[in-house]
Formats: C-alpha cells, structure tokens, sequence
C-alpha cells in the first residue's frame, strides 16, 4: 500500500518545492520593484528644491517673455547662479505694475527661466534696453541682496490697487476667466483659500486693524483656512507664498531684496504713469533722442473689458478696513518714491493724489513728512 502511494506523495512535494520557489520568486521581484520606486523618489526629492528655503522655485508666474503666453507657470528645480556687472542695471518688475509690458521693451527682459541667450533685437531701442543686465521677476527676486547692479528700475503702483489686483488676479473664477495656466498646488488650494474670501468685500472685512502680525502659526508654503481671518491677513502681508505678488511686496523688496551697501541708485516706473516715466527714465541715463513707444504696446495687456465674476466692489467700510491693514505697504511704497531719482515734487505730488483718493483715511501726506524726518 505504502509502495503505491509513494508517486503521489513525490508529486506533492514536488509541487511544494515548485511553490516554494515561486513565492520566493515573487518576493524577490517584490523587492526589485520595491527598490526601484525608492531609488525614483529620492532621485526627485533631491531634483525638487527644498520649500522651507524662501529662494527655492515652487510656485511663480513667469513673465510673457518667458517663451510663453504670459499666463504664468512653474518650475522644480534649483536655479543656477548668475553674475551681474556693476556699470549695469536690474529691472525689478513687482507684480501687477506694469513690469510686463515693460519687460517686452527691454533685451533682457527675461527670466532665467528662458533657456538659453535672452538677447534679442528691440524695435528703437533705448538706452534704458541697453543699460539693463537682468530680468527680475517672481523666479529671480532671491538673487538680488548679491546683485552688483548700481542702478535699480522699478515698476511700481499705488498699493491700494495693486493689492487689489494682485488679489483678484488669482481668484479661481477670475482665472477661469483670463485663461490663467495653473500649477497643481493653485489648482488645489486656490478654492480652499477663496472660499475664506469669496469676494474682495469679505477679504476687506477680514482685516483687523495696521498690524502685519497675524494668527497665521505655519509655514508660507501652507495654507490653511481653519482661521479665515489669521490666513487673511496672512496673505495681505506676504505671509503666504501661494500668493505669489502679495508675497513679494513693497516691504518683501525694500527690506529684505534690494542691496544696500554700496549704495544703489534707484528709478521707479508708475503703472499710472508708465509711459512719462519710462521717457523720463532714458533720458537721465543720457537718451538724446525721442524715446519711441510701439504702438503695438501702447494698450499691451489691457484687460479693463473683460468681465470678470469677481469684482472690485467694496464698501466705504472695507476700503477703509483693507487701506489700514495696508498701512506699512504705503510706507514703504513712499520710501521707494523718496528714494527714485525721477521724481521731483510735481511726480511724487500726483501719487500722492491717487494714495489719497484710494484710502483717505490714511493721512498719507502726514505718513509721507513721517518718513522724510526720519531719514
């Protein structure tokens, strides 16, 4: 009996042994694979730079001349280092002035995001073109405490819109509106922001008094709506790096970006007067001939006739609510005027008109003689 059954009992642990084997396999595999997905991710952990590093690259808008369409985007990865010539100068093109059309009138008026040579052939270029070395915008501000540049040109607006704009500019609706291309994270946390401020109304009305401290307990690459008032005035005052032009603000460039030792010279360029300023300008870096502005350019980037479903309505109350919370935003916007070599009393006195008809609860005229004295 013992003998007849014998084949049966060999086939089993045949079997067995086949099995084992195939297990072992399958674990091995496993394994490999296992490996491989670890070896991919710390390959793209160390390409994506580090976000807690406020000069690593996560979420920009690139200018238009970036080899785009202007409607912004990102890059992962570590920007290389780049040399700046002191007889030169740096546009600094602060979001939501008027930088970006601007830019289109410059040979370098590029990020480093372009790949390779950004010089190119401008139609009755000026000297302002000639003069300026690098581009910087959203992706490049981190590099100016090292520039070398000896002048600064920047383009500037009253702080009252340009906040606004740069607010609204972003609003998911509105950008469904303007086409605007995306990154994942805007995608994401976007809706999760605005739905604490669906309009510039209730944004206003988030505002609590002139203080920049704000119950906001986290880092500038979160964003957390558990406080609609902490994240609110989080991002009014550059505390949120989501909202990348409020972000980089007057104060953000003033005190932290622009070199100061040695001394630089500094022009601005006023969105509201763009076109005077950027004559004015050439001319005192020595153009003697008439400063020809393309007609192509004249209305570039004119959105005032798209509608768009978020508005900039707002009451007396919140005007007066969002222009306290944006007192030291002023401050340091006036202190770039005082400091511009093409304002003289009649250009800094109309300024001061449009920041007095914004938020005339301000006194920006006491804030202005404040700042003078304190020189």
């Amino acid at each position: 009996m013992m003998r007849q059954n014998q084949p049966s009992l060999n086939k089993k642990a045949s079997n067995s042994r086949r099995w084992s084997r195939w297990r072992l396999g399958a674990s091995c595999c496993r394994t490999v694979i296992v490996a491989v997905l670890l070896l991919q991710i710390l390959v793209i952990y160390h390409r994506i730079p580090n976000s807690n590093n406020d000069n690593d690259i996560t979420i920009t808008e690139t200018a238009p001349n970036d080899g785009g369409d202007g409607k912004g985007g990102a890059k992962g990865y570590t920007m290389p280092p780049r040399d700046s010539s002191f007889h030169s100068a740096g546009f600094v093109h602060i979001g939501k002035t008027g930088g970006s059309t601007i830019s289109t009138l410059l040979r370098n008026g590029c990020t480093s995001f372009v790949e390779g040579s950004c010089k190119r052939n401008i139609t009755h270029e000026t000297v302002v073109s000639k003069y300026v070395e690098h581009y910087y915008h959203v992706p490049d501000f981190w590099r100016l405490p090292e520039t070398k540049h000896e002048s600064f040109i920047i383009s500037i607006r009253d702080p009252f819109d340009r906040s606004v704009s740069s607010l609204l500019y972003h609003h998911p609706r509105n950008a469904e509106v303007y086409q605007l291309r995306q990154t994942k994270k805007q995608l994401h946390y976007g809706p999760l922001a605005f739905a604490c401020f669906p309009t510039l109304e209730d944004f206003a009305q988030l505002m609590e008094g002139s203080s920049t401290n704000c119950n906001y307990p986290y880092h500038q690459r979160d964003v957390v709506a558990d406080d609609c008032t902490g994240l609110a005035c989080a991002v009014l005052h550059g505390k949120v790096r989501l909202f990348s032009h409020l972000f980089f603000n007057y104060r953000n460039i003033l005190y932290t970006k622009l070199p100061t030792e040695p001394p630089r010279k500094i022009y601005v360029l006023r969105q509201e007067d763009l076109w005077d300023d950027w004559r004015e300008v050439n001319k005192l870096f020595g153009q003697t001939e008439e400063v020809v502005i393309p007609h192509d350019f004249s209305n570039l980037r004119n959105i005032s006739g798209i509608t768009l479903p978020v508005t900039r309505d707002i009451s007396v109350d919140g005007r007066q609510k969002l222009c306290l919370a944006l007192t030291t935003e002023f401050e340091a916007y006036f202190k770039l005027l005082i400091l511009a070599i093409n304002m003289n009393n009649v250009e800094f006195e109309k300024s001061l008109k449009i920041a007095d008809a914004n938020c005339p609860n301000l006194n920006v005229r006491a804030m202005v003689q404040q700042i003078r004295q304190s020189k």
